[in-house]
């Protein structure tokens, strides 16, 4: 019985992975590289969203609120 060897591919890409552990064996962490896809892809969104909200409020309703202090109103915690 003579049998041949499997024949591997030899570009073999497994990417890259960083991982710490702790003294006693175990996973602390993992970044993958999609990690760092998602982070990007979540910044830039969060970011344009940032940007089309916080510009979409109209400045009268911004500057109309302008609060009136009542001075006759004692706080109900007041320390002597």
């Amino acid at each position: 019985m003579n049998k041949t060897p499997v024949q591997l591919k030899e570009n073999v890409s497994s990417g890259w992975s960083l991982q710490l552990y702790s003294g006693d064996r175990r996973l602390l962490w993992s970044l993958d590289p999609s990690h760092g896809w998602i982070f990007l892809i979540g910044s830039i969104l969060g970011f344009s969203s940032a940007l089309l909200l916080g510009f979409s409020y109209p400045e009268e309703t911004i500057n109309s609120v302008d609060p009136v202090i009542d001075q006759t109103v004692t706080p109900l915690l007041e320390v002597d």
